[in-house]
């Protein structure tokens, strides 16, 4: 994974901790999954094998072909002085020795509470609640936010979530400064805990931090946009993102981060639409589309007709064949037609909203491309193996902290609902299906096992599939 962290390193979340006091249990807990780098079989030695063909090489890529001449691209400079991101100030009153001493104490007895106990949780969380109780007015110098990341491993660990989060509300409802040194930690905290238990009423009023700084903390804001494309929340996510993805996008501090984008692409070209393609007034999507890429000129977002008419009729009407290409371009076109049809599949029979199928649809099309990357060709283009797709796992889901579980598991999912899709296509059997079926639900249940007690989030995916 690259260099090892440190106990009294920064902790790489960006959360101002020292990797101990922070990050360090949850890595712990999730060094312990069932799937991570130890498989010797590297992504290059599964595709050298008698069930792929060489490719030529790549040619060198060139914009010009891949936009057409009515694509005119106006230039981003400019664009990003008008979205600028406000910035959360920390402001730590001064306090007196005395008033020092009293948060010394504190953490002085807060070190001899039993760190084996089962109600471990419970003690140190009491011991908080006390301490606010009596000097609510050094909530802000004491705000003990390691302590709560590590309170909430050990609730998950112990179980009885719950009091975790009731203490959590208590907290951010009666010291809101406070609660604000640490706000989108510990709002993604509450919104898991929300998609979970259904309680979606609850969580628009947790975006008011991401919507004030939408910047501060990019990988909690990321994180949060994956649960809510994982839980097929669409309208969740349209209230973030709405207001805030065009200063997310232009943040000098990320720099041109597409995936703040993507779902709003993908909503605007949905809401267009319909059951029978021939109804779909294309010169309003384009022209929707267009607004968009107007705002986010260097995301190469394609506005020539030719490039829609093409979409929506690989879409709706152009059935992919049983006879797979052999050449690299009509194997990704061949895969793009297959990808869309998957999205319309998920749309209709699925009845996942448009972002959540294109979030699905995306994550097959990245695996079904990838052998081309390595100049290979698949013999069989629907031909996958538990390796295969835990290897992709390892190579395109890794984060800081191990697996991102929630995009592996979507991506499990979408190879889930595939299955079935394939089928109906007639370009599977009942067996393959079976058999993929099988795969997907199998490598799930090692990732939900190991990371339901390290991540409540993954409780989404409690009735696999989702």
């Amino acid at each position: 994974m690259g260099h090892k962290i440190g106990r009294n390193d920064p902790c790489p979340c960006g959360s101002g901790k020292k990797y101990k006091k922070c990050c360090l249990l949850k890595d712990e807990e999730k060094q312990q999954s069932k799937i991570d780098d130890r498989p010797a079989i590297s992504r290059k030695d599964l595709y050298n094998n008698k069930d792929y063909d060489d490719l030529n090489m790549a040619p060198p890529f060139s914009y010009d072909q891949e936009v057409s001449d009515d694509d005119e691209r106006p230039s981003s400079k400019g664009i990003a002085d008008q979205y600028t991101c406000r910035q959360f100030e920390r402001e730590i009153p001064d306090i007196g020795g005395d008033q020092q001493k009293i948060i010394k104490g504190w953490f002085s007895q807060y070190k001899k509470i039993p760190r084996k106990d089962e109600n471990n949780p419970s003690l140190i969380k009491d011991h908080i609640v006390r301490f606010l109780d009596q000097h609510p007015d050094l909530a802000v110098n004491f705000a003990p936010d390691d302590i709560i990341f590590s309170l909430e491993t050990g609730y998950l660990r112990y179980g009885n979530y719950d009091e975790f989060v009731a203490f959590l509300k208590w907290y951010r409802d009666n010291f809101r400064p406070a609660y604000n040194q640490a706000a989108p930690f510990f709002d993604h905290y509450l919104i898991a805990y929300n998609l979970v238990q259904g309680k979606t009423e609850d969580i628009p009023e947790l975006f008011t931090f991401f919507k004030t700084y939408p910047d501060e903390s990019a990988n909690c804001l990321a994180r949060v946009i994956d649960l809510l494309k994982a839980a097929d929340e669409e309208n969740l996510l349209l209230n973030l993102l709405g207001d805030i993805y065009l200063q997310v996008y232009y943040s000098p501090k990320l720099m041109g981060s597409f995936e703040f984008v993507e779902p709003i692409l993908a909503r605007t070209y949905g809401q267009h639409l319909k059951k029978d393609y021939r109804e779909i007034d294309l010169d309003a999507l384009i022209a929707d589309v267009k607004s968009l890429s107007d705002k986010v000129p260097d995301m190469g977002i394609y506005t020539g007709k030719e490039y829609w008419k093409n979409f929506l009729e690989e879409m709706y009407a152009k059935i992919p064949s049983a006879e797979f290409p052999s050449d690299r371009d009509g194997i990704i076109s061949y895969f793009r037609n297959t990808a869309l049809r998957f999205r319309l599949f998920l749309h209709d029979i699925k009845k996942k909203n448009w972002i959540g199928a294109d979030h699905l649809s995306t994550s097959v099309t990245e695996f079904l491309v990838t052998p081309i990357s390595e100049n290979k060709r698949p013999k069989s283009p629907f031909k996958f193996t538990t390796d295969l797709i835990e290897r992709h796992i390892l190579d395109d889901y890794r984060d800081i902290f191990g697996i991102n579980s929630i995009n592996a598991i979507s991506f499990l999912q979408a190879l889930y609902y595939f299955a079935e899709y394939l089928q109906e296509e007639n370009l599977y059997n009942i067996d393959d299906r079976k058999n993929l079926e099988e795969m997907s639900l199998s490598l799930f249940r090692r990732i939900y096992d190991s990371y339901a007690s390290a991540e409540y989030g993954v409780r989404i995916f409690q009735n696999f599939p989702v």
